[in-house]
């Protein structure tokens, strides 16, 4: 089973860190839409500090 990668950052108003993409399973996808989403200039992004991060999923729920 391939790892799911997901693009996380800090929320500017709770400061909390949460997902802003879908769960995917190719890490180079990912890194085009996080070139994508810096291209956006800084003070209109709703999100600070998005990182690519791995996501566990409960398979035994």
């Amino acid at each position: 089973m391939k790892p799911l990668y997901v693009i996380t950052a800090k929320n500017r108003l709770t400061g909390e860190r949460e997902p802003i993409s879908a769960k995917c399973t190719s890490e180079v996808t990912l890194k085009h839409m996080l070139k994508r989403y810096l291209r956006i200039p800084a003070k209109k992004r709703t999100h600070t500090r998005p990182v690519i991060t791995i996501v566990q999923e409960d398979i035994f729920k």
